[in-house]
């Protein structure tokens, strides 16, 4: 079924951003509906952004549709240099000030500052479910 392009059933409301089995990560915050490509995430890896007036951080695996969405807190983050070059989800990034976080599944946390942001819950969806109960959503570009 995923591999196939075309859904079981009719899919009568199409919007043409995306095609309707492309694989999103679809984010909600405060009244706010985003969705992000899949297939884009998996090239950029990190993406800082905003969705519903609350400030994001996502990082995604190169290689499936794994990714996690973290609150940033006035952040801007990076992807750390380094040895990493495994196609999972990052292990750690730096801030705008090059401090380091690390990548864990409930949170980023900060090294020797104690600081924790929370994970931001999403999910990975077909283009065509996600529009369906989200109709007024933003496409991430």
């Amino acid at each position: 079924y995923r591999a196939d392009p075309d859904a079981m059933f009719p899919v009568w409301d199409r919007d043409a951003r995306l095609l309707p089995k492309d694989e999103v990560l679809g984010v909600t915050i405060g009244g706010g509906d985003k969705a992000y490509p899949v297939a884009a995430l998996r090239e950029r890896r990190l993406v800082n952004d905003v969705v519903g007036g609350g400030e994001i951080a996502i990082l995604s695996s190169a290689l499936s549709s794994d990714a996690r969405v973290f609150e940033r807190g006035g952040n801007d983050f990076a992807l750390a240099d380094g040895p990493d070059d495994s196609p999972a989800i990052p292990s750690a990034i730096i801030d705008q000030d090059g401090a380091e976080w690390d990548v864990r599944d409930d949170g980023l946390y900060k090294r020797g500052g104690g600081e924790i942001l929370p994970r931001v819950s999403s999910l990975i969806y077909f283009w065509f479910g996600w529009r369906a109960f989200h109709p007024d959503t933003l496409v991430w570009e």
